[in-house]
């Protein structure tokens, strides 16, 4: 495969036949009312996969018992600290040079060796003869088993202890449920806030995102700290001397990945956030925020949007807390053979493969809820920014019929992409930016690559490169399913790519700042909490907390729901004022638009300096000493000549410069590219405006030419 293929997949996409402009009609009136619903096919699996959730939730909540993941068990498979044992909490193994299958439940762990200091009871069989065994140093950890001080016993009570780490870090969920609750809480109100001032005081925006890149800083390398010093907590627990009890020879075998972890992150921290403050999209992000303020400045309610999605998903973050504990401790009782043991068997707690199998189903399900209720808000973004841009009365509140269009025909849609998206957008954008890179070069590698890659870059040209979040815009206003309506926005956008790449690019730019900290706020606020509070909000004593790795990537699922409800609300009114524009300019004379002033200012600021680009790129060549001197009279001659040159074209309808540069036939591309220079930058006089009455004032000052 070499770049003619990559160039050969172009000319096929200008000639696709949904790459055309959009029907012009002198009327049209936003969002088209007559539709039907869209992909419900998937609506009906989504709805058959609850059922199982349901069943599996019923199921877990019946046979599960949270206590398997926070207290030890002895060698009869009874809870330490339950029932007749409810003084003895801690599991001490008996013989740990020979096996750990033998444990017996105390009530704290013995600090001196004492000759036959431990006996075992029997909690199912009738024994005459008790059998004892010799005590040793040991120490509690985690306020579960008994760790001994001596380096040969420790080894296989470690090994013991490693297999069974799933349990023992959902049994660190279950201590520090209440520290999640109340993080994602204070990130959505925190949220909320964010929006607020985005509607209200608009000004501050500008503040506020120096703010946010000032917060990212310290979260992110707070995080980066915590993270290193966990592997430290973890070293002192395991290995620090307690009492009379000096720990031989001890050493923490996984300190280095803390730290490991801790430079990573931390480094990839400093380079995010000298990206992002060198990055020359300041202005650019403030005009967005503008941009999207046009569709919420006379309303309240859709500011409350994201905020009541995270109390619905709040459902769904309690089915996977259960799931997670009581999904994981469903477990089965198997005796095995134990010489050690008077009667020579004993029971072990095994967990059923199968039945993690269920379990693991059952959360990606919740997974799912999660990504539709995220997408449904976007979704209500775009619908909001699409309504307010075509309505007459833009006082009047659009959440309303925005629900109504979404909940009566699209469900099914957001129930498809929001398994599809998720899964795709980082595949498609790695081979995009790939395939651009690749297609710039031309060695030996490059073409290595293109045929290494060529399977996968016949999946993007094929279907990959349509999925873009793009199309909720254009499925509310024209109401297609989703593979018809991620074409066209696609398409719409590509035959637009000067008018709408630049403000995408400061959209995701602006976006990311925004999210990146609200994903960051819930992990830093557990982890602070438990390395430098006592006690959880609920009593549980925050040393007993083994690990922070669950309640971190618990964390880090609560504040990446919640950064994408407020960064996806954010992005679909922009998305949607941005592909209700194209549309409105592909379709609707100038005189019958309605973008409002406000808004044409905003465009105008992105094409212009997306017009300086497309100049020193496309257009190298300088004007000579005669074009330079021509008079205003010449000047419209050679207009005219232009004009001939171009006679398959309709100039009536042109009144930018952009426009003329993506209309024109370049019969003659260097000395039509002169003139358009000419008449751009160096005669502004000639050029009028055009139909003043458009409500196009400031977007086609001096951008309008006379013919």
């Amino acid at each position: 495969m070499s770049r003619t293929k990559i160039e050969n997949w172009e000319e096929k996409e200008l000639s696709h036949p949904l790459n055309k402009p959009l029907t012009s009609r002198r009327s049209f009136e936003g969002p088209v009312m007559h539709r039907r619903c869209s992909d419900g096919s998937c609506l009906i699996i989504f709805l058959v996969c609850n059922l199982g959730l349901v069943a599996i939730i019923i199921y877990s909540l019946y046979a599960g018992n949270q206590k398997l993941l926070t207290a030890p068990y002895d060698f009869r498979a009874s809870l330490c600290g339950e029932g007749n044992l409810s003084k003895e909490s801690y599991g001490f193994f008996v013989n740990p040079l020979e096996t750990t299958n033998i444990v017996v439940c105390l009530s704290g762990c013995p600090a001196y060796t004492v000759e036959y200091g431990v006996c075992l009871y029997d909690t199912d069989l009738s024994i005459d003869i008790n059998q004892c065994f010799s005590t040793y140093p040991s120490k509690p950890y985690k306020n579960k088993y008994c760790i001994p001080a001596e380096k040969d016993k420790r080894k296989k009570v470690y090994e013991f202890i490693d297999d069974r780490n799933i349990e023992n870090w959902a049994g660190d969920i279950v201590r520090s449920w209440d520290l999640l609750l109340l993080s994602g809480i204070f990130t959505s109100i925190l949220g909320t806030l964010w929006l607020i001032v985005f509607k209200v005081k608009l000004g501050f925006l500008r503040v506020l995102i120096y703010l946010n890149l000032a917060l990212f800083f310290v979260l992110i390398e707070g995080l980066s700290y915590e993270i290193f010093k966990e592997g430290d907590r973890e070293e002192d627990r395991l290995c620090e001397d307690k009492g009379p009890v000096v720990m031989e020879s001890c050493s923490f075998d996984h300190l280095n990945r803390w730290r490991i972890s801790s430079y990573v992150l931390g480094i990839l921290g400093l380079i995010w956030f000298f990206n992002l403050i060198f990055c020359n999209d300041t202005r650019s992000a403030w005009n967005l925020l503008k941009f999207g303020n046009l569709a919420l400045v006379k309303q309240v309610v859709p500011l409350l949007i994201p905020f009541f999605g995270s109390i619905f998903a709040l459902f769904f973050f309690c089915a996977i807390w259960i799931l997670v504990t009581f999904g994981l401790s469903l477990a089965d009782y198997e005796i095995i053979d134990e010489n050690l043991v008077i009667g020579g068997q004993v029971k072990e707690v095994t967990y059923n493969p199968y039945i993690r199998l269920a379990t693991l189903s059952g959360l990606l399900i919740c997974l799912w809820w999660l990504s539709f209720i995220s997408h449904l808000i976007q979704m209500l973004g775009n619908g909001l920014a699409c309504f307010h841009y075509f309505s007459y009365e833009k006082n009047k509140s659009m959440i309303f019929p925005t629900l109504k269009l979404i909940f009566t025909y699209h469900l099914g849609t957001i129930c498809y992409s929001s398994v599809l998206l998720p899964a795709l957008s980082s595949p498609r954008s790695t081979l995009s930016g790939l395939k651009r890179d690749l297609k710039a070069r031309e060695n030996c590698l490059s073409n290595f690559l293109l045929f290494l890659y060529s399977p996968m870059f016949a999946c993007l040209e094929s279907w990959l490169k349509y999925y873009t979040e793009i199309f909720y815009s254009f499925q509310i206003l024209w109401g297609n399913d989703f593979m018809n309506s991620s074409k066209q926005s696609y398409f719409l956008t590509r035959r637009n790519k000067g008018r709408q790449d630049s403000m995408m690019l400061s959209l995701s730019k602006l976006t990311f700042q925004i999210q990146i900290n609200l994903f960051l706020i819930p992990s830093v606020l557990v982890i602070l909490w438990i390395h430098y509070r006592d006690e959880t909000i609920n009593g549980e004593y925050t040393r007993y907390i083994g690990s922070i790795v669950f309640p971190i990537s618990f964390g880090c699922l609560i504040g990446g729901f919640i950064s994408q409800l407020y960064g996806g609300f954010i992005r679909g009114i922009i998305n949607g004022t941005i592909i209700s524009y194209l549309c409105e300019f592909e379709m609707i004379a100038p005189e019958d638009r309605l973008c409002p002033t406000e808004f044409a200012q905003i465009i105008s600021n992105f094409e212009s300096s997306e017009l300086d680009k497309t100049k020193i790129e496309s257009s190298p060549i300088k004007l000579g000493e005669k074009e330079a001197n021509m008079d205003e009279s010449e000047l419209i001659d050679e207009m005219g000549d232009f004009q001939k040159r171009n006679n398959d074209r309709d100039f009536e309808n042109i009144i930018s410069f952009e426009d003329l540069r993506q209309s024109i036939t370049l019969k003659e591309p260097k000395r039509d590219m002169e003139i358009v220079e000419d008449l751009e930058e160096d005669y502004k006089p000639v050029f009028t405006e055009r139909k003043k009455n458009s409500g196009f004032e400031h977007f086609s000052q001096n951008l309008i030419f006379r013919s």
